[in-house]
């Protein structure tokens, strides 16, 4: 089959089929199910347009990331990383108290890369209590470290978290640089 014109598909015997839903029919369901009261459906509508990585999709994605249920702003902090290419993005949300969305924003910056004038942030991101924060944040130092910074990782080896000592091997490993 051959494709002879927007939305149709031309069979070897020359008639017209019909392929599906377009991608914009695809964004505008999704776009709709991100305001469900459902949280799963919601979320599940947040983690597809992640997946779709379609830069039509940026402006829901920022607004979600604003959202006031923490478990949707992580989602769509998430999601926006496959779509949003500048770091500065995920800088206010990396503030956050809370942990998930904190987390989801050190995630994005690994995702993203382009750090150098975020070091010292992601540093005290490690540094501060939570979980997934702190690991995320030495990810992302571990994947896009500059080797100007190496002693960031290298005080990070005797962080009291094994992963996050793991992620700074690694960055130190990357960077050959012995610790």
């Amino acid at each position: 089959p051959s494709t002879s014109m927007v939305g149709t598909r031309t069979s070897s015997s020359g008639s017209t089929t019909d392929p599906g839903p377009t991608r914009a029919t695809e964004l505008s369901g999704l776009v709709e199910a991100l305001g469900s009261p459902a949280p799963l459906t919601s979320q599940a509508a947040i983690d597809a347009l992640g997946a779709m990585a379609d830069p039509a999709s940026r402006s829901d994605l920022q607004s979600l990331a604003r959202h006031p249920d923490p478990s949707r702003r992580a989602s769509a902090i998430a999601a926006l990383a496959r779509v949003e290419r500048r770091p500065q993005r995920f800088i206010g949300p990396l503030r956050s108290r809370d942990d998930r969305i904190a987390g989801a924003a050190a995630r994005a910056m690994a995702t993203v890369g382009k750090l150098g004038r975020h070091v010292d942030l992601l540093d005290a991101t490690v540094r501060r209590s939570g979980f997934a924060a702190q690991i995320n944040a030495s990810a992302a130092l571990a994947r896009h470290l500059p080797a100007t910074r190496a002693p960031v990782a290298s005080a990070l080896l005797h962080h009291r978290k094994p992963v996050v000592r793991a992620n700074a091997a690694f960055a130190l490993g990357r960077l050959k640089v012995a610790g």
